[in-house]
Order: structure tokens, then sequence, then C-alpha cells
């Protein structure tokens, strides 16, 4: 992890928390992406296979004071790539949807839930077609003192048409307080 500068976000963190922080102290702290520069920072692929299932697509363990609250923040894209299913003679639709969220235990994504988002499409057309769309995604939550590290988990959902849908970007940015 690489320090980066301190900020003056007691005053998101007192409105997240309901905390006051007095006489308070920020940290802000980031972990390095996924992958390299040379495969776009791919962090995972998910594919047809794994629709409906809970993935792991990014972890990261690190020594989180054990007197400061922790909001994290994790930022990324994803990029879907879906062929067309045949509805009717003059009717094809893809649909696709991923879900993530933040967590410090591997645990089931909950759809909405607490330091959570959903990205995803549905496209019809009356003539076959490929449809690709990228979507940049934040997912941040504030979490207990003393955890010791985050989990980015996923649940893609293929509805209609087949492909897959690739996680790139993926860099953890760690704010903790403590007073």
């Amino acid at each position: 992890m690489r320090k980066i500068t301190a900020l003056p976000l007691v005053a998101v963190l007192v409105a997240a928390s309901g905390t006051a922080f007095a006489a308070s102290t920020v940290k802000v702290s980031e972990s390095p992406g996924c992958g390299t520069a040379a495969n776009n920072h791919l962090c995972l692929t998910l594919t047809q296979a794994q629709s409906n299932k809970d993935v792991t697509i990014r972890s990261n363990s690190y020594p989180s004071p054990t007197t400061a609250l922790t909001l994290a923040t994790w930022a990324g894209s994803i990029t879907c790539t879906i062929t067309a299913k045949t509805i009717a003679v003059d009717h094809f639709e893809a649909e696709v949807q991923v879900h993530l969220q933040l967590m410090s235990t591997a645990k089931a994504v909950e759809i909405g839930g607490t330091g959570g988002a959903s990205v995803g499409f549905k496209v019809t057309q009356p003539v076959n077609f490929i449809h690709g769309e990228t979507t940049p995604v934040t997912v941040t939550r504030l979490f207990a003192r003393g955890i010791t590290g985050l989990l980015v988990r996923g649940r893609p959902v293929f509805k209609s048409g087949t492909g897959s849908c690739t996680v790139n970007g993926g860099a953890f940015t760690y704010t903790h307080v403590s007073n």
C-alpha cells in the first residue's frame, strides 16, 4: 500500500456512521489495482457457467488500525459482450446484470445491500446482434474498527443471450478515522 494524503473526510464519516469524531485523525491509503497495463488491469472474467453464483472478484488484506473506522472504496469497470438470443422471428434479446458488494468476509451477495451496486443492460432488436457495453462502477462501505481485509464479491446474471463480462481496474482506497 502506498500513502496518498490526509483528507478532511471527517464530515463524510460522521454522516455515514452517526458518530462524532473529536480531534480525529484521517489517514488515506490505496492498494494497487488488478492485473497489469498489458491486460487492461483485468481482475476476472465472468462466464455463463458462473451465472447466479457468487464469486470473489477482488480481495485484499491489510493491517487496519484497531481504533479506527474504515471507509473502504473499490473502483473498476465491467465490460459485457453478449450475443443476442432469438426470442421470435423478428425479436432478438441480450440481457445481463452483474451485482457487486463490498464485504469483510466471504458470504452471499445481497442484491441492493449495503456497499453494493448493480450494472447491466437489456437490449432488444428485430435482427440478430452482438452487444457490448462498459460501465464504470464504484462500491463504498463503512466498516467497524479492526477489520483485517476486504472482498468484492459479485454475482453475474446472464438472463438472455450468451457471452461474458470482464471486471477491470480494482483498486481499493481506505480512509481510516480515529479519535
